[in-house]
């Protein structure tokens, strides 16, 4: 045999081994993967997926604002706006514009307030304040005023 023909027999059997192919079902990785995941934070599987998935949107919510054109900001406000209990209308009703209107000026003086004490000073409800302050955020950054809702306290960022 001459050094030729065992440089092609090589490369031929080389090349066969690299032709063969190798499957695999993907979700197999996913499950080895979910499963050394639930054995280090001890939860169980759909505990691992929602931990997984809550991860991924806060490691990439740019992404998905610019992306999807999906606006958390707006998905977040909706979500407190149905934790305490109001109706999701954007419409920008008088009442909604007069409570825009008289809140810059008290905000001048006042860095955080409760919306309970805030609702008594202009003399409406208090869902009726929260509800402009959280659905109509753009009409009070247009009048230089942004403020954020936390645990029934409004303050001025």
């Amino acid at each position: 045999m001459s050094p030729n023909s065992n440089n092609r027999k090589k490369k031929s059997k080389e090349e066969k081994i690299s032709k063969k192919r190798i499957a695999i079902n993907i979700d197999e990785i996913y499950s080895v993967i979910i499963n050394n995941l639930k054995e280090i934070l001890g939860r169980s599987a759909s505990s691992v997926v929602k931990f997984i998935i809550k991860e991924w949107i806060i490691q990439n919510s740019e992404r998905i604002k610019n992306t999807y054109e999906i606006d958390l900001p707006g998905i977040k406000r909706q979500v407190l706006a149905k934790r305490v209990g109001l109706e999701i209308d954007k419409e920008l009703n008088p009442l909604a514009r007069s409570i825009i209107k008289e809140l810059p000026e008290l905000f001048e003086t006042i860095k955080s307030i409760s919306a309970k004490e805030l609702a008594e000073i202009l003399n409406i409800d208090q869902k009726s304040l929260i509800k402009t302050i959280l659905f109509h955020p753009k009409e009070l950054q247009k009048i230089g005023l942004n403020i954020t809702y936390d645990k029934g306290f409004l303050s001025k960022v």
